[in-house]
């Protein structure tokens, strides 16, 4: 029950920070890519944690402190978001929309239980994005350079991930949003590291 309604939080979360959309000519700050590597840092344990859970057969009980972990970095998120972001509507129906795709392309497998190669695979990858995400983080704290942020799409793809873990805690769909809350951190960490990271370096 408790999982259910942790997953229906970070649905809800997920669907709103979607909504958010910045301004003409708005410019964000380097904490911005602070925050988002802190919140893929998060995810990416969550995810270890719940490839754990599944190949030693540990109760779920360990991915749950990860999950909260989220929630909070991500309503902090909702938070300054509101401030200076314009709120779409029409943003909504995108991501219920994509969400429905979701859970229909998961009724699709025959099985809830991730295969046994996707777990391992998943746990290599999950592992790997910790280690690189603490290292853009250490690296960028001590350049410690003025960075425009522009590439707001990482922040919309933050609250898609926050929905996609959501249905997944909440035992909405199970396979497909594990897959690709782990794909679009994949795809976060390489647009960070490639534009913001390595000119640095």
């Amino acid at each position: 029950m408790i999982c259910v309604l942790l997953g229906l939080s970070l649905m809800l979360v997920g669907i709103f920070g979607y909504a958010f959309q910045p301004p003409h000519h708005y410019v964000g700050s380097g904490r911005a890519i602070e925050s988002i590597c802190l919140f893929y840092s998060i995810l990416a344990l969550f995810l270890i944690s719940e490839a754990i859970c599944d190949i030693f057969g540990i109760p779920l009980v360990l991915e749950f402190p990860f999950g909260v972990l989220l929630l909070y970095v991500t309503i902090c998120g909702l938070n300054f978001l509101r401030k200076f972001w314009s709120f779409r509507t029409e943003r909504i129906k995108d991501c219920l929309l994509y969400g429905s795709i979701v859970y229909l392309m998961d009724r699709q497998f025959s099985c809830y239980h991730h295969p046994f190669a996707l777990e391992v695979s998943m746990l290599v990858l999950a592992t790997f994005l910790v280690a690189v995400l603490l290292y853009v983080l250490i690296t960028y704290k001590r350049v410690r350079v003025f960075v425009a942020f522009d590439d707001y799409q990482l922040v919309s793809i933050v609250y898609m991930c926050t929905f996609l873990v959501g249905m997944y805690v909440g035992k909405v769909s199970k396979v497909v949003p594990y897959v690709l809350a782990t794909l679009l951190n994949l795809y976060s960490l390489c647009v960070l590291v490639r534009k913001y990271i390595r000119p640095l370096i």
